[in-house]
């Protein structure tokens, strides 16, 4: 069994592949960005719903995975989740929400339907949140893999 500490295979690295969090709590964003830091992994974050859909799109290429917080202020998780879904060029990411809730019939549903990835509840521990991202990660690199091979 793989240690969650571990980096990130070098196949993911060499495709320069990023994990994008985006959540309005500074404490939060820096923690999960520190957590998937030391996981080995490249990391842009963004401090809102908005920032995040306009990094997500400008940067689509580059985006392996996306952490997202379900309550933001300006443009909430599911939202941000939805938009992503109708682009494009992001429609495929992986998305993974973060919540208090996630335990929650309704947020667990929504978060189905509109496409999540998976989710995590808060309070969460690093090891977790770095073997998701890091699955993710790999799953999205193979198919990024496929389609230039296509």
């Amino acid at each position: 069994m793989r240690d969650a500490s571990e980096p990130a295979s070098s196949a993911i690295l060499d495709l320069g592949l990023h994990v994008v969090v985006i959540d309005d709590d500074d404490t939060t964003r820096l923690l999960v960005r520190r957590w998937l830091e030391r996981g080995g992994m490249n990391v842009w974050d963004a401090p809102g719903g908005a920032a995040g859909l306009e990094l997500v799109r400008d940067r689509a290429r580059s985006v392996g995975v996306v952490v997202l917080d379900v309550m933001m202020p300006d443009v909430a998780g599911f939202e941000v989740l939805q938009r992503l879904r109708a682009g494009s060029a992001t429609s495929d990411i992986p998305v993974i929400m973060l919540s208090a809730h996630a335990n929650r019939e309704e947020d667990v549903v929504e978060g189905i339907q509109l496409g999540a990835s998976a989710q995590l509840e808060k309070p969460f521990r690093g090891p977790v949140l770095q073997a998701r991202v890091k699955a993710l990660l790999e799953q999205r690199g193979r198919q990024l893999s496929v389609k230039e091979r296509l």
